[in-house]
């Protein structure tokens, strides 16, 4: 970082703004390569989405449980 022409901040600034702009890339597409892994590891494909989709029905099972006790008693 320090060998790069420039003020500093700007430098600073380039280097952080590529370090989120690979956070950013490396995330959305995490479900496709969770996928990938998951075939390559001898699953189904369709294993990860399947299993994503039952702990999100919990999840969603339990919140609706308090909304009910909550708001509609």
């Amino acid at each position: 970082m320090l060998l790069l022409p420039g003020p500093l901040w700007i430098t600073a600034m380039c280097v952080v703004g590529g370090l989120l702009m690979s956070l950013l890339y490396s995330t959305s597409s995490m479900v496709e390569s969770c996928e990938t892994r998951l075939v390559k590891h001898g699953y189904p494909l369709g294993t990860g989405r399947a299993r994503r989709a039952e702990r999100q029905a919990e999840n969603d099972s339990e919140a609706w449980q308090r909304y009910v006790e909550r708001y509609r008693s």
